[in-house]
C-alpha cells in the first residue's frame, strides 16, 4: 500500500523499494507482483512489466487487474489476437462497472434480423475509435441500436449513423447486447483488418465555420 501511494505521487524509486521490501516478506505476492508490473508499465518499460504480470497470475490465476492490464501491453505491441482475448478482463476489475441486462451478450453469431443493442462503455475517445465497428455489426444481418455518450449524438448523426440513442436514456426493445470495445475481439481485428474507411466522421458544416472564423487567426498547423 505504500508503494501504491508513492507510485501515486510519482514517486518511482521509492515505490520500487517499497514493492522489492514486499516481495522479500513474500515472493509469491500477487498485489505486490502487479504493483511491480504498474510501475514498469507507467513508467513506458513494457517488455521488463509483463514478467511481473505472468508472476502475479501464476499466484493468483484469476487476477482480472493482472489479465487487463498485461491485455494492454499486448495491443500496445501489436499482438492483437492475445490482447483482445484479455481485454475482456476489463468486466471483471474492481473499478469497472459492467452493465447489466437480461439480454444475452452477442458472440457475432449470424443476428438474422434481430436488434442488437452496441453500448458505449467508457469515454467520448474511445467512442469515436470504435463506433467505426457499428456498420460491421449491422453487415452480420441485424438492426443496430447505437448508445452513446449524449454529446456525439449531432457529430455521429452527421456522419451517418443511424438509430442513435443516448446514454441514461429510454431504451427501445432489442435482443442481444454488446459493449462497443468488445467489438474488436469479437471480429478478431488484426493489424491488417482495423476498419480504415476514411473518413467516418464528419463534422457539422455550421461548427467547421465557426472555429474556422474562430481560429483563423492564429498561424501554424491547427489539430483538434
Amino acid at each position: 500500500n505504500l508503494g501504491s501511494t508513492l507510485q501515486a505521487l510519482d514517486r518511482f524509486d521509492e515505490a520500487l523499494a517499497a514493492y522489492e521490501h514486499a516481495l522479500e516478506i513474500d515472493p509469491r505476492h500477487a498485489e505486490a507482483l502487479y504493483n511491480l508490473g504498474s510501475l514498469k508499465q507507467t513508467q513506458g518499460k513494457l517488455a521488463d512489466a509483463l514478467p511481473y504480470y505472468e508472476a502475479a497470475l501464476q499466484s493468483k490465476p484469476n487476477y482480472a487487474e493482472a489479465i487487463y492490464s498485461r491485455a494492454l501491453i499486448w495491443l500496445t505491441q501489436g499482438n492483437l489476437a492475445a490482447g483482445w482475448r484479455d481485454y475482456e478482463a476489463r468486466m471483471r476489475c474492481k473499478l469497472y462497472v459492467p452493465r447489466r441486462f437480461s439480454q444475452p451478450t452477442w458472440d457475432g453469431a449470424p443476428l438474422s434480423g434481430r436488434t442488437i443493442l452496441v453500448h458505449a462503455e467508457q469515454g467520448l475517445g474511445d467512442t469515436l475509435q470504435f463506433v467505426r465497428y457499428a456498420p460491421l455489426v449491422a453487415a452480420r444481418g441485424g438492426r443496430v441500436l447505437l448508445e452513446v455518450p449524449t454529446a456525439l449524438i449531432p457529430l455521429l448523426t452527421q456522419s451517418g449513423f443511424e438509430n442513435l440513442h443516448a446514454q441514461q436514456t429510454p431504451l427501445p426493445p432489442f435482443d442481444v447486447q454488446v459493449p462497443l470495445l468488445s467489438l474488436p475481439g469479437i471480429f478478431q481485428t488484426t493489424l491488417e483488418t482495423i476498419p480504415g474507411r476514411q473518413p467516418y466522421l464528419k463534422a457539422e458544416p455550421q461548427l467547421l465555420e465557426q472555429w474556422h472564423t474562430a481560429l483563423s487567426a492564429y498561424p501554424g498547423l491547427k489539430v483538434g
